[in-house]
């Protein structure tokens, strides 16, 4: 049985039942008012931080760790920090595999245990949903078979959206696979959550539906 973990505070809420949060953020400086903090405690506590983030803004995404008094250099250093690029995780090959994404994402928990932290808080940037990339329209897949991965192991995932650049399909195709939501800055459990279950035999009828519309 998996020992129970103290909870996270995140956006005036805490994680303590659900681990996996769809982040719908109106623009950087709400990103950063309410991640900011989620971070720093968690690094505090002694657990990894990993972030997937777009490389053209790691820079930038360094310097605000480091605004909220980080010492980004000696964590990552230390290997308690890792800021990777969407590049390297979610677009090996310059494609997007679900299959490949959770073995990428289950090995880093497993990486992060054998580094001797009990969590892991990752965040995972997702403007690169809206370029285009081949076997984007599969992320949805992941996002929902992850929540059980996360739910077994007390692991933090928080997805980074911008509403002001999503799509309201997409929106509530991403919204039904979080079991959390920040809204407005504020942590909610979701209306829109759908069981695993139930929505993956619903994208494998989508699936099958559009296969005999084509033949």
């Amino acid at each position: 049985m998996t020992e129970q973990l103290w909870p996270a505070s995140i956006a005036g809420g805490k994680l303590d039942r659900y681990f996996h949060v769809c982040g719908l953020f109106n623009g950087t400086e709400e990103e950063y008012r309410v991640l900011l903090p989620f971070v720093r405690e968690g690094l505090e506590n002694h657990e990894k931080a990993l972030h997937i983030w777009d490389p053209k803004l790691r820079e930038q995404h360094a310097q605000r760790l480091a605004s909220a008094g980080i010492g980004v250099a000696d964590c990552e250093r230390d290997g308690q920090l890792a800021i990777l690029s969407t590049d390297d995780v979610y677009l090996q090959d310059g494609r997007f595999d679900p299959a490949r994404m959770m073995e990428t994402f289950e090995g880093a928990l497993t990486e992060g245990k054998e580094q001797g932290y009990a969590r892991m808080r990752i965040l995972g940037h997702t403007d690169w949903l809206l370029d285009g990339h081949q076997g984007a329209e599969q992320f949805v897949e992941f996002e929902i078979k992850v929540n059980a991965v996360l739910a077994r192991s007390q692991q933090m995932a928080i997805c980074v959206y911008d509403v002001n650049k999503l799509s309201a399909k997409l929106m509530m195709e991403v919204l039904r696979a979080h079991p959390l939501t920040i809204v407005g800055g504020v942590l909610h459990e979701n209306p829109f959550y759908t069981p695993p279950d139930e929505y993956l035999r619903e994208l494998d009828d989508r699936r099958r539906a559009g296969a005999r519309a084509v033949a």
